[in-house]
């Protein structure tokens, strides 16, 4: 039983400190390079991104702020008239 627990225990510090680790990595800002507009030809441009050693999460000129997109504002723009 006291196996259990000190494996239990070591589980927990190891999870927090990764967890801790991944959080403090957000600090570091950079960029990548993104797919920016994917009509016709691809075109590529920087984007901003957080984390470190490798950016996991990133910035996108795509992306909309909260409720300002849906799917009836992509239908509404591309109607003529």
């Amino acid at each position: 039983m006291n196996e259990i627990v000190s494996r239990l225990k070591t589980s927990t510090r190891v999870c927090l400190a990764a967890a801790a680790l991944t959080y403090a990595s957000l600090a570091v800002p950079g960029s990548v390079i993104a797919v920016c507009s994917n009509i016709g030809t691809p075109v590529y441009c920087p984007v901003l991104a957080y984390g470190f050693p490798l950016p996991f999460l990133a910035d996108s000129q795509g992306i909309s702020p909260l409720g300002s997109g849906g799917p009836g504002s992509v239908v509404a723009a591309d109607r003529p008239g």
